[in-house]
């Protein structure tokens, strides 16, 4: 601490003691202990926000008189009514504060039960209720980097995170955002938020589970994120810390949901963005990480969260959106509706499609969405795709549609026409295979590839002889169906062409040699 700084606290604030670092993450932080075991929060801030901090200071005593007195920082004033100074050391003009430490037990160190989250979502229920109808210009013309609502700003440095699982993940959850919550942010309730309410900022009153008292809530830190945004932003991020360390996460999310409620009355477009505004928190942790990880190798401050973002991120794909959505009154009315929906589906499914294509399982499942190897039905469930002729790399893999985007936007033609893409393609696909395999056809699925495949050998031999393993399918055109024994040997197929032989399949290889070929 410098000199000139630990003067001005004394001669403006008549505070002096020892003075002990603390973390943070834009201002300098001090923890001044008096002789007499009184304890003061030094924040020394930017004087460039010097417009923000007298906003901010403002909006903190308007909180305090207004139901949260003692559990959120209140400045405190001079003698003189100030409630910030402007340090006079030369060339480094900072503005200092000084707060009453608040006493408390982080809740990122704790271990609450069940009804604490139902009462932290009604903190911050009643924190955005009093925030309401406040209005500041200079606070709600402010931006910041850990503004929810530019998120898809960091795309760009998505690549900085190191594991490629992680990196499609949140790939993933930045293209689901632009698809479910842009287009209906314009018309989300907006308001000042406090934008913050992470698991390092909580301060819990009791944390031990051994303890008979009821864990409270001490009070709320840092004032420094806030923005003017949609309002539901505000309850996703105080979700996403406080499912980060949740044993029972549909628990944790259902008491804050609920809390949270008793004093804010949600509407159904917040609600349904929740869940992708919830990931894209995580999403923004962990990019903003890496993007520190650079500037500032091995700082343990800016990763504090990375790994309950990286653990909830894998969670949080495994889960049906549907789960999330749902308010528990109207789970029955849900499912009645999902079964005159189901019904009708199937009805008009049958009038319109001939019953050659026929429906999976006794009762229909009824699918509205997938990522990676996981579909997700109508009524909740989660599927782990093992038959859907899943491509390699899963369902909307992130780098996939926005390629097919990408292209769909520019041109969509065949290869009647010079194209470098094309030509690129090919060489890379090549390099790939020995050299003796120097062609390709581009072809739109597997059965025209069978069909072509049988096309080129007829014309290259002269023969029309196949072998083809038992209970093959090799694709839904004629010439594919002919090579199929799934096809032509069940019922309602034709029976095995004279041209083909079947292979029978080794019974643990060990069936014998007049038994494999028949």
């Amino acid at each position: 601490m410098k000199v000139e700084i630990v003067g001005e606290v004394a001669d403006c604030f008549g505070i002096q003691g020892v003075y002990t670092r603390l973390d943070g993450y834009q201002d300098i932080n001090y923890l001044i202990t008096t002789p007499d075991q009184n304890k003061f929060v030094v924040k020394i801030s930017d004087g460039r926000e010097a417009d923000f901090i007298h906003s901010q200071n403002r909006l903190l005593e308007f909180l305090s008189d207004h139901g949260f007195k003692d559990r959120i920082p209140v400045p405190l004033r001079t003698p003189g009514g100030k409630a910030a100074i402007v340090s006079t050391e030369p060339r480094d003009h900072r503005i200092i504060r000084v707060f009453k430490y608040l006493e408390g037990i982080f809740l990122a160190e704790s271990s609450p039960g069940i009804p604490f989250f139902h009462d932290l979502g009604a903190f911050f229920g009643k924190l955005d209720q009093a925030l309401e109808g406040y209005h500041d210009p200079i606070l709600q013309c402010r931006t910041h980097e850990w503004d929810l609502s530019g998120v898809m700003e960091l795309r760009e440095d998505v690549q900085l995170i190191r594991d490629p699982e992680i990196r499609r993940l949140v790939q993933y959850y930045l293209m689901k955002y632009r698809e479910e919550v842009l287009p209906v942010q314009h018309s989300l309730p907006r308001q000042l938020i406090h934008a913050d309410g992470n698991d390092w900022n909580i301060l819990l009153t009791d944390s031990s589970p051994a303890s008979s008292g009821k864990t409270d809530i001490a009070g709320l830190l840092d004032f420094g994120d806030m923005v003017y945004a949609p309002r539901i932003n505000e309850l996703a991020i105080l979700m996403a810390y406080a499912l980060m360390g949740a044993k029972e996460v549909e628990a944790v999310y259902d008491a804050v949901l609920d809390g949270y409620k008793t004093h804010i009355n949600l509407n159904k477009p917040e609600i349904k963005a929740l869940p992708w505004l919830i990931a894209a928190r995580w999403c923004q942790t962990l990019v903003m990480a890496a993007r520190q990880e650079q500037i500032n190798p091995g700082s343990s401050y800016h990763q504090v969260s990375v790994e309950g973002a990286k653990r909830m991120l894998k969670k949080w794909v495994r889960r049906n959106r549907v789960e999330m959505v749902e308010e528990v009154e109207m789970v029955e009315v849900v499912e009645e509706v999902e079964m005159v929906e189901l019904v009708e589906l199937v009805e008009k499914r049958f009038r319109y499609f001939s019953g050659a294509l026929s429906l999976s399982y006794p009762e229909p499942v009824h699918m509205t969405g997938a990522a990676f190897q996981y579909m997700y039905s109508a009524d909740g469930r989660t599927y782990l795709d093992c038959v859907n002729n899943i491509p390699h790399v899963g369902h909307c893999h992130p780098r996939v549609v926005e390629a097919g985007q990408r292209q769909m936007a520019r041109l969509n033609t065949n290869t009647r026409y010079l194209y470098r893409s094309l030509n690129e393609y090919a060489e890379r696909l090549l390099s790939k295979f020995p050299p003796a395999l120097n062609k390709v056809f581009f072809v739109n699925s597997g059965s025209a590839a069978t069909d072509l495949a049988v096309r080129l050998v007829r014309a290259h031999t002269g023969r029309d002889q196949f072998l083809v393993l038992d209970h093959a399918y090799h694709g839904n055109t004629q010439t594919a169906i002919s090579l199929s024994p799934y096809k032509f040997n069940r019922k309602g197929g034709a029976g095995k062409p004279e041209n083909i032989r079947i292979i029978g399949l080794p019974a643990g290889n060990r069936a014998p040699p007049h038994e494999i070929l028949r």
